[in-house]
C-alpha cells in the first residue's frame, strides 16, 4: 500500500476514515463538506480500494488545488471492501477520536464545530443525529426515546432494551480510537453487514455514551447494503452476523439480553424473507454452509409453517382487501409466498422513492371490503408511524397485522 503522510502540526482530535470506489461523481462534494470547514485538528484518511474509475484522481486534483495537508490517502493492493478498509484507516489513525464517512455522505455546515466541544470529554461513544432524503428524513424519532444526552452503559443498553432501540450503521458515529483499539473492535471480514458486527460490539465495550441531538451528516441511500440484494443473499448476509453476535462476550446479563433481542429482530427479517422457501430449497441454499446456517433455517421453515397456515385460514375466512407496507425484499417475499397460495395482494407501499410506488396517504382506497394491513419492518418504532398513517386513513373497517410481532419465535 502507499501512504501519503500528512504534516504534523496540530494536535489531531479527530481521524475521519472513508473507503473509496468508483465514487467520481461524490468524492469531492464529501470532500469539500468536510475541509470548508475549520478542520486544523482533524485528519482525512482516504482508503482507495482498487477504483477503477477517476475517484482517486479527483482526491490527489482537490489536495493539490485546495492545499489540503491533513488527508492521507491509501491505495490497497486488492479490492477488499469496505469493512477492511475501515480497518486500515483505523491503524494509522492518530486521532483521539475516529469517524467513518462513505464516500458519497456529506457534514452539514457548522457539524464539526459543533462536535469539537463533545470531544474535549472522555465519551468512548458519540452517536450522532444523521439526516437523509428518504423517510424518515432523520434519527429524532431515536433520539426523543432517550430523556438523557449521557448514559453510562447499563443505562443505555436498559433503554435500549425496554424500546428495542437499535441502529446498525457505522457512520452514525463517533468513536473513541484507544478502547476501540485496547477492546479490538474492528470490522469482520464480511462484505454486507460488517458495520452491524462492528456497531453492537463497540455498544458493549463502551462506558460512556453521549448522544448529539445535532444533525451531524447527510447520509446518501445507495444500493450497496442489505436493500439491494435479493433474498437469498439478504438471508444468508444475516445468518452471517448472527453467528458473529452469538459469539461476543458480555459483561452482564442486561448486555447479554440486548443483543438477545437484536438476534431475535435478525431472525424475524430472516423468516420474512424465507416466507416462500421450500425445505428443499433451504438444504440446496445451504449445502457449502456450516451447519448453523442450515439448523437456523429449517427452525424458522417449520415456525413459517406453523404461521402461514393461520393467517391464511383468517384471510380465506374474512376475504379482506390485503396491502403491504413493506421494506425492500421483506414486502416481496410476502407477497410471493401469498400469490402461491392465491391469496392477492392489492398493492404494496414502501417509503423508498427508488421504488416509485403511491404513498399510502396518496392511494384511493375503495371502502367497500374490510382491509388488512401487513406491516413487514422490523422495528418498533417506524412500524408504529406507519400505524399512524394507517389510522389517518381513516378507513372504518381494517385491521394491522405487525409481522415483527407476528412471526417473534
Amino acid at each position: 500500500m502507499i501512504i501519503q503522510k500528512i504534516k504534523e502540526k496540530y494536535e489531531i482530535k479527530l481521524s475521519i476514515i472513508i473507503p473509496l470506489y468508483n465514487s467520481k461523481k461524490t468524492i469531492i462534494k464529501c470532500l469539500n463538506s468536510i475541509f470548508l470547514q475549520e478542520q486544523n485538528w482533524i485528519e482525512v484518511i482516504i482508503i482507495n480500494d482498487c477504483s477503477k474509475d477517476s475517484s482517486l484522481k479527483l482526491v490527489k486534483n482537490f489536495i493539490n488545488t485546495k492545499h489540503i495537508n491533513n488527508l492521507k490517502i491509501i491505495n490497497c493492493k486488492k479490492n477488499i471492501g469496505p469493512g477492511e478498509c475501515r480497518n486500515l484507516g483505523l491503524k494509522i489513525s492518530e486521532g483521539h477520536f475516529v469517524n467513518f464517512l462513505d464516500s458519497d455522505d456529506f457534514l452539514v455546515k457548522n457539524s464539526l464545530k459543533n462536535i469539537k466541544n463533545y470531544l474535549e470529554n472522555d465519551w468512548d461513544l458519540i452517536i450522532n443525529n444523521t439526516e437523509r432524503k428518504k423517510n424518515p428524513k432523520n434519527n429524532s424519532f431515536f433520539f426523543k426515546q432517550f430523556k438523557s444526552k449521557k448514559f453510562v452503559n447499563n443505562n443505555y443498553i436498559q433503554k435500549s432494551i425496554a424500546g428495542e432501540l437499535h441502529f446498525n450503521e457505522c457512520w452514525k458515529i463517533i468513536a473513541k480510537r484507544a478502547n476501540i483499539v485496547k477492546k479490538k473492535i474492528y470490522f469482520p471480514n464480511l462484505y454486507i453487514g460488517e458495520d452491524q458486527c462492528f456497531i453492537n460490539k463497540l455498544i458493549l465495550n463502551s462506558q460512556k455514551i453521549f448522544l448529539n441531538r445535532n444533525v451531524f451528516l447527510h447520509h446518501t441511500d445507495n444500493s450497496k447494503g442489505l436493500s439491494s440484494m435479493n433474498e437469498q443473499q439478504e438471508m444468508l448476509s444475516n445468518l452471517n452476523i448472527i453467528n458473529f453476535l452469538k459469539k461476543l462476550k458480555f459483561k452482564n446479563n442486561l448486555q447479554k439480553e440486548f443483543i438477545n433481542q437484536k438476534i431475535q429482530i435478525l431472525k424475524n427479517t430472516i423468516a420474512i424473507l424465507a416466507l416462500s422457501y421450500s425445505l428443499i430449497k433451504i438444504t440446496k441454499i445451504t449445502k457449502n454452509y456450516k451447519a448453523f446456517f442450515k439448523n437456523y433455517l429449517i427452525k424458522i421453515y417449520k415456525e413459517n409453517d406453523k404461521f402461514i397456515k393461520k393467517i391464511v385460514k383468517y384471510l380465506k375466512l374474512h376475504k379482506p382487501d390485503i396491502f403491504i407496507y413493506g421494506k425492500n425484499n421483506l414486502a416481496k417475499s410476502l407477497s410471493a409466498k401469498l400469490k402461491k397460495i392465491k391469496i392477492k395482494v392489492q398493492y404494496i407501499f414502501d417509503d423508498n422513492s427508488k421504488f416509485k410506488l403511491k404513498t399510502i396517504l396518496n392511494y384511493k382506497f375503495i371502502n367497500l371490503n374490510k382491509k388488512i394491513f401487513i406491516i413487514t419492518i422490523n422495528d418498533k418504532y417506524k412500524s408504529q408511524i406507519v400505524a399512524n398513517k394507517i389510522k389517518k386513513l381513516k378507513i372504518k373497517n381494517y385491521e394491522i397485522f405487525d409481522l415483527h410481532k407476528l412471526l417473534k419465535w
